[in-house]
């Protein structure tokens, strides 16, 4: 069975039953996105975190298929494979899409794995998938054809297309040192994109439209938005309040799309007073 892979940081003290915390990151991301906060959870709340990535994006397996569905069930089978039985569940972006997918199953499928629910800057409603990021594709596979193998050339490129540098190294941090064997006793190495970038263009069109269910997620739930970012806006409040009826959404000052790179603290208090109370 292909795997989806993860860091596990676990707390140093003995084991316990508190929940676990997973995470899911957002597109074109990694699991490292989470790293830094991952640690601080652990740390703060005496909980094992455990970040995943999906598939087609850092250490995990390629496919071509790539929808919602496909990585609930990524999520599941690694819970199975793990014994995991109860977890905390947190998706920022394309995580939280799937964080909600699967938290939104009819009754009786997997019903009782997530005990809450935390997104990060996205909502349930359709969402159109900005045409840059179709560009960002396009533009990553023209710099491999091109055999760039300095993330220097690579950034020039991309500069083409997107004028934000912070988006630009968020991007490379993609761009790695692929060894491959001749079949001769040596091996070449070359610089290559991680994600599977065929396989994230071809599917984009899916990924911003939540097939949701019937059923509602009554545990609690936390939304945390970005006060600069539009991915969840204040229109969509009715529509998480109705899938989610114990949500509450917090906005965070002076924070983009990435809430937990921009304003960490605020993120990481956000978080830990929801996980640590018993009603937040």
């Amino acid at each position: 069975m292909s795997k989806i892979l993860a860091s596990q940081w676990q707390r140093a003290s003995v084991p316990n039953s508190c929940t676990p915390l997973v995470i899911f990151h957002g597109l074109f991301g990694s699991k490292q996105n989470w790293n830094s906060i991952s640690k601080y959870l652990r740390d703060m709340l005496n909980i094992d975190v455990i970040c995943l990535d999906l598939r087609n994006h850092g250490s995990s397996f390629h496919s071509a298929e790539m929808n919602h569905r496909v990585m609930r069930d990524d999520l599941y089978n690694f819970c199975t494979e793990n014994n995991l039985k109860r977890i905390n569940l947190m998706g920022h972006s394309l995580g939280g899409k799937v964080a909600m997918y699967a938290a939104l199953q009819p009754q009786g499928m997997f019903s009782d794995l997530i005990e809450r629910l935390i997104v990060v800057d996205v909502s349930p409603g359709i969402q159109r998938i900005p045409s840059k990021f179709y560009l960002y594709c396009e533009t990553m596979k023209e710099i491999e054809e091109k055999g760039i193998n300095s993330k220097n050339e690579a950034d020039k490129v991309l500069t083409t297309i997107e004028s934000d540098a912070a988006v630009r190294q968020f991007l490379l941090t993609n761009f790695i040192n692929v060894s491959s064997d001749n079949g001769d006793s040596s091996a070449t190495t070359a610089m290559k994109f991680r994600v599977n970038l065929n396989a994230i263009h071809a599917n984009l069109p899916k990924l911003g439209h939540l097939e949701i269910s019937d059923r509602l997620f009554n545990r609690d739930a936390l939304f945390i938005r970005g006060s600069l970012s539009n991915y969840i806006k204040s229109e969509d409040f009715p529509l998480i309040k109705k899938l989610f009826p114990n949500s509450e959404i917090e906005t965070v000052q002076n924070a983009g799309h990435w809430v937990h790179a921009d304003q960490p603290k605020a993120v990481i208090s956000l978080i830990s007073k929801f996980l640590s109370s018993n009603k937040y």
